[in-house]
This record gives C-alpha cells, structure tokens and sequence, in this order.
C-alpha cells in the first residue's frame, strides 16, 4: 500500500496556516493571552506558556513541509535524558518543608514516580519509538530571591533565565549537565497557568526555553547557553535549552494532576506543535484542537491526570505513525493505538 494519509491535505492545510500566521516566527507570541502585563480575566487553568514557536518545533514543521518527514522505520526509536533539579523560594518553599504553607510532600521520591508516569506516557503516545531516560538530582536548592522576582510577567522572560543559571550554578557541584540533552526545573508551589482566581500573578508560568530565549535575555552578548562547570570533548558545556515544571499544579480549590503539565513542557521539546487558540482577545475565539491533543487543551483531560496523547498531526511530525492513503474503496481496522496489530490502522 501506498504509504500516506487520506487525511494528508489536511494535515498540509495545518501547516501551512501555521507557516502563514507566524511567518518568521522569531518573536511571535503564540498565545497572546499570556503576554506579560494582561489585565484581561480568562478562562482558566490554561494550557502553559509557549512564547513562540521554539527550535524544535521550527525544525519539526520545516522537515514536514519540505516533504521530509521519516517514517517510524525510518526515523528509529529516539531517546531523550532529562536531568531535574529541585528548586524553591525565599517566600515559597516546596511542599512538606518546615515552615511551608503547603502540607503536602513534594520531594525526590515523588517526582521520580512523576518522571515514570512521564515515561510510560511518551512510550504509550509514541507506540514505543520515544523513550525518556531522567535522573532527580537530590538537594533540593534555595533560590537567592522570591518567587515573584522571577515570576514578574514583564520581566520573567529574562528574569527566568536568570534564575536557571543561578540553579545550575548551585547544583554544578552534584551533577555533569553534559549528559543530558534538557534541563528540567521542579519549583515550589504551582504555575501561573492554574491560577484559577487570576490573584497570583507572581507565579511562574510553566514553560519551555531554548537557545533563542537565553540569548533574549543576554541581547549585547554572544553567548552560546548557560555556562557549567563541565566539559564536553574538553570544551566547555553550556545548557542550552530548559523547561520548568510545577511541583504541584493544585490551587484555588481545585485539584490538578501534574503529569499533563509535564507531558505538555516535553512535548514543546520534542518539536511537537501547540494547537490551543492563539487568538488575541476580543477575537473570535475557539478551543482550537480542544482536547484530542496533548499540545492542545487535551493536557487537563481527567484533570490533568490523564492527558490526551498527541495528535495524529504531531505523531505524525515526531514519525510515530506512518500516514496510509486511502485512494480506492476497501476495508480497513481501526484498534486502540496502546495494542494495534501490523495489519491496523493506527489513528
């Protein structure tokens, strides 16, 4: 059989409207609601911040329009290794600890259950092609300033990246960031993206940050990541690329799972494309992939708990699944993408 997709126009009407709408791309904001300084209410929790389109998801989109896209056979299996550090506040300490106002534990051993759930997922969306290897550095690290210092949002793009550098700073002593191919960052308390009551916008948003950002935030130096202690084939190593997660999403009466937020941050990382409405307000708005997708409002499907996988679209793009055009009349299965058969159609 000829090995594409009926539904292929679509998924080029896809790209291209995505191509065309943020031509460039370079300081688009994909999702005007979570510009820094909004005062308008919204409707929350929302899916995280991703200020623009980042260079894995550019690189994603450029291989699919130039018709590049591998197949899962030619693509392989594909590993991505994490390393998480643990990080809390001068005003917002992590779950559990003496004098926080959050009762709830949040230490290695619960974040290493996360990071399996986080695992087992990517091995289920991408039928076994993505694997997520992680390690939970132990210390947990106090940050110099509060949380609302970072979390300012007409200043956090920078002040982020500040304060990743200074996370990694503190932690160079207890582990080799060249091993590693992302950062992760565990913080105290919740993300501004749960803020239910819009009443905390001190808090950070959960987000991604690649090279392009970190050099945002150094705009009169050439500067090629954030410096470590460490080597690489004897050159220095810099961290070029970083996510945040919350340590507990829960708030305003409300509880929410993590792992979307989790899965959603290393879906940015793997290229795949946000599909939420990126609508500025007062526009017409819409839920755009709603919740059939991961990078969508799929993410707080079942609360959180249990996020939407990926849609077809990215699977596609990431070369999970490999597309079948269906040009004459025929019989064919559809199963459950977790246990399909050879001969299945896998949607």
């Amino acid at each position: 059989m000829n090995n594409k997709v009926s539904f292929f126009s679509f998924i080029i009407t896809v790209g291209l409207v995505l191509v065309f709408l943020i031509p460039e791309v370079q300081a688009a904001d994909l999702s005007p609601v979570f510009v820094s300084g909004q005062t308008e209410a919204v409707d929350r929790p929302l899916p995280p911040k991703s200020h623009k389109i980042n260079t894995f998801q550019k690189d994603r989109l450029a291989a699919f329009l130039a018709g590049a896209v591998l197949s899962p056979a030619q693509a392989g299996p594909d590993t991505l290794r994490l390393v998480a550090l643990q990080i809390q506040f001068a005003d917002s300490l992590m779950g559990g600890q003496p004098g926080s106002r959050r009762p709830q534990v949040r230490d290695s051993t619960y974040f290493a259950n996360e990071m399996k759930h986080l695992a087992q997922y990517y091995r289920g969306a991408s039928r076994g092609y993505q694997t997520v290897i992680w390690e939970i550095i132990s210390p947990l690290y106090t940050l110099s300033k509060a949380m609302g210092y970072y979390g300012k949002d007409i200043l956090e793009d920078v002040r982020v990246v500040e304060m990743a550098q200074e996370a990694i700073d503190l932690a160079d002593a207890d582990v080799d960031f060249s091993r590693y191919d992302a950062l992760v960052l565990i913080h105290a308390g919740a993300g501004q993206e749960t803020d239910q009551l819009d009443d905390s916008r001190e808090q950070l948003w959960s987000s991604f940050y690649d090279l392009g950002d970190i050099q945002f935030a150094y705009p009169d130096s050439a500067v090629t990541g954030l410096a470590t202690n460490d080597l690489d084939g004897g050159e220095p190593f810099f961290v070029d690329n970083f996510m945040m997660f919350p340590a507990n999403p829960s708030q305003d009466g409300g509880i929410l799972g993590g792992l979307s937020i989790w899965a959603f941050e290393v879906g940015s990382r793997l290229g795949l494309l946000p599909l939420f409405d990126s609508t500025p307000a007062g526009l017409i708005d819409s839920r755009g992939a709603g919740g059939y997708c991961l990078m969508s409002y799929g993410l707080f499907n079942a609360l959180g708990f249990v996020p939407g996988f990926p849609c077809v679209f990215n699977r596609v793009l990431a070369g999970w699944v490999e597309p079948l055009v269906v040009e004459t009349g025929g019989h064919f299965r559809l199963k459950d993408i977790n246990s399909p058969a050879s001969s299945d159609t896998v949607c």
